[in-house]
């Protein structure tokens, strides 16, 4: 009877309802430890950055660099920047990710084409880059298609290799389960490809926007007008090195949302999976 009543007393609704979360202790602790370190680096930051005027000059020091960041972040010069360093790293990270997953799916279906592009493929991946910079600004010029061709050459190979890898390494037992049911080649992609292959793309997608963000600035601080990249080359000019850390922290937040957008996904992908 007991059993009964506890079952009938459950509420109708379709969904169960979620217990709130609670913070562990373990995790209550790492959170302060976490408060604790960065207390420490910012105290010892400021006594070293306040001891003499040498150090002033190479390292600044927390009060310094937040002045710098307020008075930096409502000009319009600012936002502008930022606008353009984010416009380049997305549309190079969308058309290099997109060509990358392309042929990684691709190649992954044929095995003698994989055979004879992987060489060539390895020659492109082994070569630095950041070396094509001054190549993208003698084809495309001084604006932002250069830094976007960048930008893409740093983006495609995580994507096509993880996309290839993700696509290659399926459970067999799924290959025999799809192969007992005689499931066609869109089923089979639909329904064991695309899953298998996730937690890759976004594995993949995650370290070629790093590398994608650090080529746009990269771009900007070579040759560009507009961009975080050549903020940072008009404060090391002017030897601003309050500045500096200023524009660091601001490539360092957003850095960390584009990554925390991606470990949603991940966690989204896990479920649909």
């Amino acid at each position: 009877m007991a059993v009964g009543v506890e079952a009938a007393a459950l509420p109708v609704t379709g969904r169960a309802r979620r217990a709130p979360r609670r913070l562990s202790r373990d995790t209550v602790r790492v959170y302060v430890l976490r408060v604790v370190v960065l207390a420490v680096v910012l105290v010892g930051w400021q006594l070293l950055g306040t001891s003499s005027t040498k150090t002033a000059f190479f390292i600044s020091n927390p009060a310094a660099v937040w002045d710098s960041l307020v008075s930096l972040v409502p000009t319009a010069n600012f936002w502008l920047d930022v606008g353009t360093t984010l416009q380049e790293t997305v549309i190079g990270f969308v058309l290099g990710g997109a060509a990358g997953v392309l042929l990684g799916f691709l190649l992954s279906f044929s095995l003698t084409a994989h055979r004879v592009l992987d060489p060539i493929l390895n020659a492109l991946n082994s070569l630095p880059r950041i070396a094509l910079a001054s190549l993208f600004i003698l084809y495309f010029g001084l604006g932002l298609e250069a830094k976007i061709a960048l930008v893409i050459s740093l983006v495609f190979f995580p994507l096509f290799l993880n996309a290839y890898k993700g696509a290659t390494t399926i459970d067999p037992d799924y290959l025999l389960l799809m192969h007992t049911m005689k499931a066609g080649r869109v089923q089979f992609v639909r329904m064991v490809t695309l899953p298998s292959t996730v937690p890759w793309l976004i594995s993949g997608a995650k370290l070629g926007l790093a590398q994608g963000l650090g080529g746009a600035v990269i771009g900007e601080i070579i040759s560009a007008q507009h961009g975080l990249g050549a903020a940072l080359n008009i404060a090391a000019n002017a030897f601003d090195t309050s500045q500096e850390f200023a524009i660091l922290i601001v490539l360092i937040v957003i850095a960390m949302t584009l990554n925390g957008i991606f470990e949603r996904l991940e966690r989204l992908a896990s479920a649909w999976r």
